[in-house]
């Protein structure tokens, strides 16, 4: 199963540069990616927000927008499946088995 991701996001500062290869936001960057929800039950009371892991995701693209007060950013994100269909960094050219370790 396929998934895709959605992430809008507000900085402030405008002075930060967005075309910076080393910036956290950029094209084939891995994110790991949780859901938080409000804890409103009365189980895991040491728990504000009960977070949900889903998975590894990749950068597929990036679209800024600016104000005279901050910056919008957002973010596609394509599940990491991507890196081994040749959507994204690659493809692998014959069947693999990922479960097997050869020794020599």
């Amino acid at each position: 199963m396929r998934r895709t991701a959605n992430i809008s996001l507000v900085v402030a500062d405008n002075t930060a540069a967005y075309d910076d290869l080393d910036n956290l936001f950029s094209i084939n960057k891995k994110i790991y990616l949780e859901i938080g929800l409000f804890n409103t039950t009365n189980y895991y009371n040491d728990y504000p927000i009960i977070w949900f892991p889903q998975g590894l995701f990749i950068i597929d693209s990036i679209s800024l927008s600016h104000d005279t007060n901050s910056s919008n950013i957002s973010l596609s994100l394509k599940d990491k499946m991507c890196l081994l269909n040749g959507q994204c960094g690659g493809m692998l050219p014959a069947s693999v088995t990922f479960h097997e370790i050869e020794e020599v």
